[in-house]
C-alpha cells in the first residue's frame, strides 16, 4: 500500500497539489464574498490558492471559485489581495511568494 498524502490540497487557479500549509485558504462569508482565512480554521468549505497572483486571475476568469464553492461568489480582487498582503506582511509592493 502507498502512503496517504495527508493535508494535500489543490490550487483553484493552476491545479498544483501541495500541502495545505503551503497554500492560502479562502472561504465565502455569509454575504457571498470571498475572504482570506489566514489561520485556516474558519468554518465552511474552503478553497486554496498558490502564492502566485496569476492563480487568482486565472480562477476568476474561468469561474473556478464559484464552481469550487458551489454558489455565486463575489470577488473584489483589489481589496482581497491588499488584505492578504497586509496579513502576510507582504506590504503593498509585492504578492507574497
Amino acid at each position: 500500500m502507498g502512503k496517504k498524502n495527508i493535508g494535500q490540497r489543490s490550487c483553484m487557479g493552476c491545479g498544483r497539489k501541495a500541502h495545505k500549509s503551503e497554500l492560502l485558504r479562502f472561504v465565502v462569508d455569509r454575504k457571498g464574498d470571498l475572504v482570506f482565512d489566514p489561520g485556516q480554521r474558519a468554518p465552511g468549505r474552503g478553497g486554496y490558492f498558490c502564492r502566485k497572483e496569476g492563480c487568482f486571475d486565472r480562477a476568476t476568469k474561468k469561474r473556478r471559485i464559484s464552481i469550487r464553492f458551489r454558489r455565486d461568489v463575489r470577488v473584489d480582487l483589489g481589496s482581497l489581495m491588499k488584505n492578504v498582503r497586509e496579513q502576510l506582511g507582504g506590504g503593498s509592493s509585492g504578492w507574497p511568494r
